[in-house]
């Protein structure tokens, strides 16, 4: 596998200006009315109102709740324009029907804007950064759009930090009840559904990250490869300053890059449809009766590996990330080994046990480790002051180790 050097890639996503480029895709009410609301005999929108992230984060896509006369409201959710003609609105249009007929609570579609362009779909991040500058040097911005149901309710990351462990299970519980059911079918693959249709997978989605498996993908292990073949070929560089520890720890990625398809626990794990960015920031709720009213944000749901949302909803985090809207696992009140138990015991209750899900977690974290370690230093980074690499390095191999101890059967 090719993998083009980071520098390279990266390079060419940050020429991309997140920031302009969302507000250039504000669309005002008389827009609104006349793309949209009126071709469908609807309207016209009185007013409109910008959804925004819980704790001003920033989504990159604009959500806007339309006030409609003699009218329920609507919600319309603008594309960010980097993903134009690759299906992005689509496949979310898809996700929502999909998730709707296993009986979670979700918008429903009025209609939707999401062309695919056959000569951009697959274009490399590096060349759709070029091409969404090349696009809008004549200042003309294209527009991709869902149309939805408004669901009135409280988004579960406003309240999230002040609420007890003992009430966060309950939330919890409930949203893997729901969850669970699409762990129903199997599929062959992971990727993103081709065209209309509901069966035949093709490549995830194009995202801004320089190194991305895209698929289709018959195991797990092989979305990581991009990034183990960069960090392979950092500890191999001729500048690279070799010791024990770094060499024992490039035979064992190496011996997975190379094997990988020998073994089980590599191979062994299913495809289901995964929402794949479960949070309280995506979801709707009524605080007082505990009730689940809707999951949103469904842009990157998709036919994945069993285990991708569960692993969302447990990742702890560290003293200095504090809390977050984006997991579950966050409290205080108990130590984090308590609160994945409880997550763990919940996906279990439904009858969902994932397969070497403990295997997945390790290298997770060793390849996220690994890529800060060797990402070339941004502008202003200031060092960690952290442990020595060579100190990470023996705790990565002993984990890797435990892997190939416990879970390393030839197929």
């Amino acid at each position: 596998m090719e993998i083009l050097p980071y520098e390279v890639v990266r390079a060419e996503v940050e020429k991309y200006d997140w920031d302009e480029e969302r507000d250039a895709i504000d669309m005002p009410e008389e827009k609104i009315n006349e793309m949209i609301l009126k071709p469908l005999g609807i309207g016209p929108c009185a007013a409109r109102t910008w959804l925004q992230n819980p704790g001003d984060a920033m989504w990159v896509n604009k959500v806007f709740r339309l006030d409609i006369p003699d009218r329920e409201s609507l919600v319309l959710k603008v594309s960010h324009p980097f993903w134009n003609g690759c299906g992005k609105c689509l496949a979310e249009v898809k996700a929502l029907k999909l998730v709707a007929a296993y009986g979670i609570p979700c918008p429903s579609v009025i209609h939707y804007f999401s062309p695919i362009i056959p000569e951009i779909v697959n274009l490399p991040v590096e060349e759709r950064a070029r091409h969404r500058r090349r696009e809008h040097s004549d200042k003309t911005v294209e527009y991709e759009w869902i149309l939805m149901t408004y669901v009135s309710g409280d988004n579960l990351a406003t309240k999230w930090e002040t609420i007890s462990w003992e009430e966060r299970k309950i939330w919890i519980e409930n949203i893997i009840f729901y969850l669970s059911r699409l762990s129903r079918k199997i599929y062959p693959v992971a990727g993103n559904f081709v065209g209309d249709s509901l069966e035949i997978i093709g490549p995830f989605l194009p995202i801004p990250a320089p190194l991305f498996a895209r698929g289709p993908l018959k195991y797990w292990i092989e979305k990581h490869i991009p990034d183990l073949t960069f960090i392979l070929n950092q500890l191999s560089a001729p500048n690279y300053p070799v010791s024990a520890s770094s060499e024992k720890l490039r035979h064992s990625l190496n011996h997975i890059v190379e094997n990988y398809g020998k073994y089980k626990c590599f191979t062994g794990v299913p495809v289901v449809f995964c929402l794949s960015d479960v949070a309280p920031k995506n979801l709707l709720v009524d605080l007082k009766n505990k009730e689940i009213l809707a999951f949103f944000d469904m842009e990157w749901a998709a036919p994945n590996f069993l285990g991708v949302d569960i692993m969302e909803m447990d990742y702890p985090l560290s003293e200095d990330d504090g809390s977050s809207n984006e997991s579950f696992t966050d409290s205080l009140e108990v130590p984090y080994l308590v609160q994945s138990k409880f997550v763990m015991e919940c996906w279990e209750k439904y009858e969902v046990k994932v397969p070497y899900i403990e295997v997945q977690k390790i290298i997770s974290k060793i390849v996220n480790k690994l890529f800060n370690i060797f990402e070339p230093p941004r502008e202003g980074k200031e060092p960690s002051g952290e442990e020595n690499d060579d100190v990470k390095f023996n705790k990565f191999v002993e984990e890797l180790n435990q892997i190939k101890n416990n879970y390393f059967f030839l197929i």
